[in-house]
């Protein structure tokens, strides 16, 4: 190899003498060995023609084979858009990839996107890879279907929802550290890889990749011109088990760098590479044009473009592929927020707040936010960062990146002031300047909520803008005098976010202390200030009552003694009222000391010395690949008897020079604070932020873990907290229960699992039951169910972890106990294991059942099921394991109320309504189910909530050969807001189906109820399908406000106010109508919600179930009834109910295809017949009785009927004869 470098060296002078030459007569020389070379991603350029010379001169046996046509990385092979569209060959849209090298190529983080023929790459209309290319082999990538029935693809190797369009468009391919691998635009797209786009695709063709040579089977021709590497004919899919087609020649892999090309600090090493194995890499640069071997990591030293091939005997040369690097440079905030997504920045600030994983910086230019960066930054820091530009939702963020750095420059540094702005500013585009600022509204009174969305108006002034809290503070018409929060941005709104309530300003006139009294370790300061502004403020330390001539505040108040603090403010004109502030000294603060009796230590704030402990399990960041160091927890050696004083502590750390050992007895000084993981509502954990440490004993016996339960400390249930947490009681409140053991190790007795894990900022929790020696509704499948409003089970054992490496279900049981430090995250309290210590599961017997009732041809099944974001795109393993739960577990009700029906592209946000069920339907025939026939009526775009760009609604599948829609009275279906009712006279809606009331205030940003009128055997029945508001914004049972605000109620109790309403008007009517209510109340059986839609009207026959077995989903471990079917009183006697479990309690794995449970009712139409009653006879006899003197009959009264009986009956025992009158 050292020979051939020599050589390459040697010829450098002929090299670029020639070259010119040679570029010249490229045009003329199509048959040239070079002409390869405009399969290049970029332009021609000297030195990729210099790699090809080169290649050339490479002694024998090294020299490259070169094709005119070869690809030497995976390419997109085929695409077919116009999947189910009127005359297609096959259902689904799909497009191939084809491997054309010799090696194996992992798709793992790969990415396809697709966008219209002149519309960009949209960041949300993606797919991530997984898996891997076999030499020689084809990967097949279903995507959306059409409307139309066709052939099924062959076996695809993933499914995506990608909606590709049938004539025309563009799809690109990008490996897992963003480079593009390749592109195809097709039809009229206006991007493309060459002189042009492949012809125009149609219903029955697609774009196919030509073979790399003349006569071949594979799919390789590349030379970065679609219109002539792409022919157009019938589409003809590929997948991993068609035959693979190596090439004759094997291409080697195109090179890569490490890190991927983009701005990178000075010093950073760059490594070239090739996938192909044994293959040399070459390179020259823009600053030296001769070619070298790669043999070590290049120092990037300034801005510099590498022009690089890769080359191995026997084998075809790779393209040439320039890889641009630049050297980062700092920037102002400003100028680092007009780099595009992706690109890295350094930038530097002060930290004006950090909130959960977000951290906001400003400069005197502009503001951003840094997200999911180590979490010892505070505000006040000035900080030098380096991330990657990303997008959430329109709000720019950087992100920590590896080989990028942050550096803490300096502490405690002044903030940048408040901006005072206007609701104008605020609004967009002029709110894009403000975004990650903080930034001061007066004089604030609060309009309606929307989720945790909060409209607002600033006093003299009529634009409103958008306020973002679940404060308790914050409700509809609170005023505020000032609201103080950052700028985010959601989706083009722009929001202001006031992160907790002391920026929620009731008063500005008066004055502030922090802290503000109680317990404070010698040498602390305490800091007065005045929300209104910059006061002058009159102080006295002794108790006495400050006047004009007492001390003027100018800094911080050290407190060296026992002192009360008071103080007032002034602004010339006039003061506010006198506040006092009292601290008493601490002596030697230990653990229990730290956490005292409460929720927030005394001592936050402060900096306290020499706390001893041993360390008992050390703290990581979970959520990483790569879990990284963030401090250790520590108890107390010697514990006190107070069992309402935790005996643990969280040190915070990421200096791994200072990290302890497990067992180490370590005596420590920080400062103390309460940390707070996510919102602002949360409770937050107290810890220590390591200053110092001294390790003064090693491999110490770690305290006893608390056993939970009945085995140890029994926890309090149901009561979260019963005093509004004005008491601490961790005797009878669980909120405080597990705050008095915050830090420190507990045990979980061999806990059985409750649900399926969830996942939350990229930690798995597994929720758990042990015995607690309590009460319990334990579901057949091993879950908790509840059974009272408010009482969410809080005995159950929340488990953090990474990644376990399995999935769960309910009833699977831990094979021991499980042992870890106490913390809380994303609400509640959870037992945090150490990395890798979890106990394996023993897997539950509990299967998916299948319902329970037998279907009678006299009788009517009602069926209630949220399918979950259902449109054609979803993957073909749910769309199939739907219809068999449809066709066998169910077993084919006669309607099915279909919950969360989207529009036919799903989540794409292109002003499609009408949803597609055509590939559900075909499902259910395929397992041997009916033929369905399915409506609805298409909401508004973008009105009726859910994901956004999905079009949420309601709809009815029904088996036409059992049930047909009854006729309306104006002969048609309704419109979006159109309101159908019920007309007495013909038993008949005015529109079938129709919508309930859309345009009623109660369903803004909510599905909208849909009525429908059948007929089975030739009687009819009203069945009403919902889906409520959904719980967001509601308070979570251990967060920081007792009791919680359930504020998505009030909307979910004005909706079935509506629906009722509109059954009591058919019952009114017609008290013998059938009807039928059914849907996703997202609200429990014994809620004031459910209440207040059955009335006096209906019946929940979830009501008729034993209690454990009410439940159709899954919600942080509980198990609990959303779905529910009511119906009218007279259809009650002759109704039975099952809910079917078969979705909430499983796993994907074991058949999960849904998060909620269907429910089942089987219904008997016919007329109960009336039963017997008792009358009591009025015998007369002539005048005895003295009726003759009766004004009129009807005033004589029946008052014992045992049944009401109509029409009045006429009984004669004399001479006369009256009627009688039902009382």
């Amino acid at each position: 190899m050292m020979n051939i470098h020599l050589c390459k060296l040697k010829f450098s002078a002929i090299i670029n003498a020639i070259s010119s030459i040679i570029l010249k007569e490229l045009t003329n020389l199509p048959s040239h060995p070079v002409s390869f070379l405009i399969r290049s991603k970029r332009n021609i350029s000297l030195f990729t023609v210099l790699a090809l010379l080169a290649t050339l001169l490479l002694p024998a046996g090294m020299a490259t084979t070169v094709r005119a046509a070869a690809a030497g990385h995976v390419v997109i092979s085929q695409i077919f858009g116009a999947g189910g569209n009127n005359g297609a060959p096959y259902s689904h849209d799909f497009i191939e990839l084809y491997n054309p090298t010799s090696e194996t190529v992992s798709l793992n983080g790969w990415k396809l996107e697709y966008a219209s023929k002149a519309g960009g790459f949209p960041s949300n209309n993606n797919m991530t890879l997984s898996g891997s290319l076999a030499p020689g082999g084809y990967f097949l990538i279903q995507q959306a279907a059409g409307a139309n029935s066709a052939a099924s693809l062959p076996t695809p190797d993933a499914s995506g929802s990608l909606a590709l369009g049938g004539t025309d468009g563009k799809v690109r391919l990008s490996d897992a550290s963003g480079a593009v691998v390749d592109m195809v635009g097709y039809g009229a797209a206006t991007t493309f890889e060459g002189s042009g786009p492949t012809k125009v695709l149609s219903n029955t063709t697609a774009a196919i990749r030509k073979p790399s040579v003349t006569g071949g089977n594979d799919r390789g021709q590349d030379t970065d011109n679609n219109a002539t590497d792409f022919e157009v004919g019938s589409p003809a899919p590929r997948n991993s088990a068609s035959p693979s087609d190596v090439p004759s020649v094997v291409t080697v892999q195109p090179v890569t760098g490490s890190p991927a090309p983009n701005a990178w600090p000075a010093g950073t090493a760059v490594t070239l590479s090739t996938a192909t194995a044994g293959a040399s890499v070459y390179y020259s640069t823009s600053a030296d044009s001769t070619y070298r071997a790669f043999t070590s990591p290049i120092v990037l030293t300034e801005s510099v473009t590498f022009h690089t091939y890769a080359a191995k005997e026997g084998a075809e040369g790779s393209i040439s592929r320039d890889l641009a690097y630049d050297v980062l440079a700092k920037q102002s905030v400003a100028d680092a927020r007009l780099a595009p997504v992706g690109r890295n920045v350094w930038t530097e600030g002060v930290v004006t707040a950090v909130n959960g994983r977000e951290v906001y910086l400003q400069d005197n230019t502009a503001a951003i936010v840094l997200y999911d960066y180590p979490d010892q930054l505070r505000a006040g820091d000035r900080v030098s960062v380096q991330g990657e530009m990303v997008h959430y939702n329109n709000l720019q963020e950087l992100k920590p990146a590896a080989g990028l750095s942050l550096e803490i420059l300096e502490r405690d540094q002044p903030v940048p002031a408040i901006r005072a702005v206007t609701p104008e500013q605020l609004a967009a585009p002029a709110g894009e300047a403000l975004e990650a600022q903080f930034i001061s509204i007066d004089n604030v009174t609060i309009g309606a909520k929307s989720g945790s969305t909060w409209s607002a108006k600033q006093a003299g002034s009529d634009t409103s803008f958008a306020i973002f809290s679940s404060s308790a503070k914050v409700k509809e018409n609170a005023a505020f005098d000032r609201v103080i929060g950052v700028v985010k941005q959601y989706q083009g709104i722009y929001q202001l976010v006031p992160l907790h309530d002391g920026m929620l300003v009731d008063q500005l006139f008066t004055v502030l202390a922090s802290p503000a009294g109680g317990i404070v370790a010698p040498g602390t300061r305490v800091a007065l200030s005045v929300p209104a502004g910059d006061l002058p403020i009159r102080y006295t330390t002794d108790g006495s009552e400050p006047t004009a001539s007492s001390p003027l505040y100018e800094e911080s108040i050290l407190v060296d003694r026992a002192m009360t603090i008071r103080a007032y403010a002034t602004d010339g004109e006039q003061r506010t009222e006198t506040l006092s502030f009292s601290y008493q000294l601490a002596g030697e603060v230990g653990i229990r000391d730290i956490q005292g009796k409460g929720h927030a230590s005394p001592f936050v704030g402060q900096t306290i010395q020499g706390v001893k402990g041993v360390v008992t399990q050390l703290g990581y960041n979970l959520a990483s690949a790569t879990p990284s160091y963030k401090g250790f927890y520590i108890q107390t050696l010697e514990p006190d008897n107070d069992p309402a004083t935790s005996e643990g502590l969280f040190v915070y750390s990421t200096d791994a020079s200072k990290k302890p050992a497990v067992g180490d007895v370590v005596e420590v000084s920080g400062k103390i604070d309460e940390y707070n993981e996510g919102l602002a509502t949360n409770l937050t954990t107290t810890q220590l932020a390591l200053a110092s440490i001294s390790v003064l004993e090693s491999g110490h016996e770690l305290p006893a873990p608390v056993v939970l339960g009945a085995q140890g400390r029994q926890i309090p249930t149901p009561t979260i907290d019963d005093d509004k947490m004005t008491v601490f009681d961790p005797e009878n409140d669980a909120i405080d229960f597990f705050e008095s053991l915050e830090g420190m190790r507990v045990q979980a007795p061999a806990p059985v699992i409750t649900s399926p894990y969830w996942i939350s900022s990229g930690l798995y929790t597994i929720a758990t039951r042990i015995d607690n020696g309590s009460s319990e509704l334990v579901t057949p499948a091993g879950g908790l169910a509840l059974g009272a409003y408010k009482d969410y089970n809080p005995q159950r054992v929340l488990i953090l972890s990474s990644n376990p490496g399995f999935e769960v279900g309910t009833g699977d049981r831990f094979a021991g106990d499980v042992v870890g430090a106490l913390g809380y995250h994303a609400g509640n309290f959870k037992l945090i294991p150490a990395p890798g210590s979890l106990p394996a599961i023993e897997t539950s017997s509990f299967a998916q059942e299948t319902t329970t009732l037998q279907p009678e041809g006299d009788k009517l099944l009602v069926a209630s099921y949220n399918i979950e974001n259902f449109y054609p795109g979803v993957k073909a393993e749910k769309i199939e394991k739907l219809g068999d739960s449809i066709a066998h577990n169910l077993k084919a009700p006669d309607i099915i109320t279909v919950i969360e029906m989207q529009d036919r592209n799903g989540e794409t946000d292109n002003g499609i309504v009408e949803a597609d069920a055509t590939a559900l339907i075909q499902s259910i025939a395929a397992k041997g189910g009916p033929t369905y026939t399915y409506v609805d009526i298409a909401p508004v775009n973008k009105e009726d909530g859910g994901a956004p760009g999905g079009n949420i609604r309601v709809g009815f599948l029904y088996n036409a050969e059992r049930v047909q829609l009854a006729d309306s009275v104006q002969g048609r279906k309704g419109g979006s807001t159109e309101a159908t009712a019920y007309d007495a006279a013909s038993d008949s809606l005015t529109l079938n189906p129709g919508r309930v009331d859309p345009t009623n205030d109660a369903f803004a940003s909510s599905r909208k109820p849909l009525a429908a009128q059948f007929v089975f055997q030739g009687r009819k029945v009203i069945v009403v399908a919902n889906h409520f508001n959904s719980k967001g914004g509601d308070q979570g049972p251990f967060g920081a406000a007792q009791p919680p605000i359930l504020s998505s109620e009030t909307q979910r109790h004005k909706i079935a106010a509506v629906v009722n309403g509109f059954v009591k008007t058919i019952v009114q009517a017609n008290p013998e109508a059938n009807v039928v209510v059914t849907g996703d109340l997202n609200d429990f059986q014994f809620t004031k919600t459910a209440k207040v839609l059955k009335g006096g009207e209906l019946a929940n026959l979830i009501d008729t179930l034993p209690a454990e077995q009410q439940y159709t989903y899954t919600y942080d471990g509980n198990s609990q009834v959303l779905d529910h079917i009511l119906v009218s009183r007279n259809l009650l006697v002759g109704s039975k109910v099952d809910v079917v479990h078969l979705n909430a309690d499983f796993p994907e794995s074991r058949g999960r295809v849904s998060d909620h449970d269907p429910v089942l009712a089987q219904i008997d139409l016919t007329p109960a017949p009336k039963p017997d009653f008792r009358m009591t006879l009025l015998h007369t006899n002539d005048t005895h009785a003295n009726l003759d003197t009766t004004a009129r009959a009807r005033s004589i009264r029946c008052s014992s009927m045992r049944e009401t009986c109509s029409p009045a009956r006429c009984i004669s025992t004399s001479t006369k004869a009256w009627p009688i009158w039902r009382s």
